[in-house]
Parts: C-alpha cells; structure tokens; sequence
C-alpha cells in the first residue's frame, strides 16, 4: 500500500526504465520497486506517498529533470524506504512541492527498515517540502541516508535530522545552491538518537 490510507496509483516493479511526460494527475502513492522512473511533465499527485525503493531488497530509481517538470501532492517522499532497498533521487531541474502531513510525513532519506539506503541528488530546480527532512533511520532501525545539495534551492518546513537514530549512518552535504530553514517550526539535530 502506499502508507496510511493510501493505495497505490502507480507502481513500477520492473527492472526498465519510464518516462512520463505529459499533463497527469492522480490520487494515491507512487511506489517505484525497480528501475528507473524520469518525471519531465506536470504530475499532480493529490493525496499519496512517493517511495522510492518501496520494496524490501529493491534498487529504484526516481529522475526529475527539465525547467517544465512540476510534482506537487499531499504526503511523504521517501527515498529508500523498505528492508535493504536502495533508492536514489536525482533532482536537475523543475519543482518538487510536497506539503506533508504531521510527524514523518515528510522527505525520508534512508528510513524506516533496517538495511534502508537512500540517496538525494540536486543540482537545479527546487524542492519544497512543508514537514520534515528526515536522513537515516526511525526509532530503532539502522539505515544510511545521504544528501547532496550542488545547485538549486531546498526549503523545509520542520526538523532537519541528520543520522537521527543509534547505529545510523548520515551524510548532508551542501555545495551550491541553498538549503533553507528560515522561519521553520522546529530545529536542526544532527545525531538526534545517537546516530
């Protein structure tokens, strides 16, 4: 499923590679298990959870590429989700807006399942996510979440934990372009839980 209440509207379990173009919408999660998947259209999501490498063992990848790229909707975008998935992000280009619910509902990189690896890439367009930023772990779970900022513009609404649980590993790295937390609701924690 695609979390809390969700059921999924798109879910790629093949090892190819797809590209959607075009004017979409829909409601529900997206859930990629394999592969690769290149957003270079406007993709209104309404309701539902993005999760990349949503399957336990998967490798997925998610491309968000050109200045006419939109993703907007409702709920979590989660990069390395599931026990040893390995998920990837790559950002170049276009707009990732993402008003998230309370709590975890927010931008995960490598979280919630032992084993989890998520990757963030950007180097252009800009990301905005009104929760949290989320790297490497929930309550108990050892996982590793790397972000790497090269360009582009980034704005969190709440917590930014980096390596936020015990035995978790988490890399933020920041080059180019902006990270920004001004006006947040919450703080910046680096090894929240021990990580």
């Amino acid at each position: 499923t695609g979390g809390t209440g969700f059921t999924n509207a798109v879910t790629k379990t093949d090892s190819g590679a797809w590209r959607l173009t075009g004017n979409n919408s829909f409601v529900g999660s997206l859930a990629l298990n394999m592969g690769t998947l290149t957003l270079t259209g406007t993709n209104a999501q309404g309701a539902g959870a993005i999760s990349i490498g949503n399957a336990a063992n998967s490798n997925a990848i998610l491309r968000i590429a050109g200045n006419g790229a939109v993703v907007s909707g409702t709920g979590a975008f989660r990069v390395g989700y599931n026990s040893g998935a390995a998920g990837a992000c790559y950002l170049t280009g276009g707009v990732v807006t993402r008003n998230a619910g309370t709590g975890d509902d927010s931008l995960g990189i490598g979280m919630v399942n032992n084993g989890a690896y998520g990757y963030f890439y950007m180097n252009g367009g800009a990301y905005t996510n009104s929760g949290r930023m989320n790297m490497a772990g929930s309550d108990i779970r050892v996982c590793t979440g790397i972000a790497r900022i090269a360009g582009g513009s980034m704005q969190i609404g709440e917590y930014i934990l980096v390596a936020r649980t015990n035995g978790c590993v988490a890399v933020l790295t920041v080059e180019g372009g902006t990270l920004s937390h001004v006006g947040a609701s919450q703080n910046i924690t680096l090894a929240h839980r021990g990580g």
